[in-house]
């Protein structure tokens, strides 16, 4: 359906081939971002989580695609996931089952994982080595951003705003680390 909508407006728009194809594409990818922000955000105002929910899914939108990970093989199932995913950190939010020190511990490791793996390649789409240390280097930025927002966020007293980034730096921890479980090289012994 979304990817219907895309071909139906590219074909209004401009009628070189090349040109249809990536406004298609752009516009492929605008829809399914906007039904991922709104179920997203549907979600937060379910659980009276809001402005947690918006948080943490522009922390994810901007450090994501840096950092790299697991890949879902349809966008169906992408958007199905992160919704999942953002629904579990609010679950956890919601019912407190994790102090606050063990929450700055798993934040930590998490910011190794990311600093360590990162990008975590697609071999759908490989990276080239430039590309590679782009990435890596744009991904440890935004960390280090992330982390100062989080220094000040505590300093502030931003409650949201301090569990928002500890959620996306766990959830974004993970999902390099499925990534890297996925794409794995496999070595068959005989």
């Amino acid at each position: 359906m979304i990817g219907e909508w895309s071909r139906k407006i590219s074909n209004q728009i401009c009628e070189n081939q090349n040109e249809k194809e990536i406004i298609q594409y752009g516009l492929n990818q605008l829809f399914w971002i906007l039904l991922n922000f709104f179920a997203i955000a549907i979600s937060g105002v379910l659980w009276h989580e809001f402005c947690f929910s918006i948080l943490v899914f522009l922390e994810i939108y901007f450090l994501r695609p840096y950092a790299g990970g697991y890949h879902a093989d349809t966008e169906i199932k992408c958007c199905m996931i992160s919704v999942g995913i953002v629904n579990i950190a609010m679950l956890v939010r919601k019912i407190n089952v994790i102090s606050l020190d063990c929450m700055f511990v798993i934040y930590l490791c998490f910011i190794c994982v990311i600093v360590l793996f990162s990008p975590v390649d697609n071999p759908i789409h490989p990276l080239s080595k430039v590309d590679s240390r782009f990435y890596a280097k744009r991904s440890r930025q935004l960390i280090l951003g992330y982390s100062f927002l989080l220094v000040i966020s505590i300093a502030l007293r931003i409650m949201v705003l301090r569990d928002s980034i500890i959620y996306t730096v766990l959830i974004v921890g993970i999902s390099a680390l499925a990534g890297k479980w996925k794409y794995r090289k496999r070595v068959f012994v005989l």
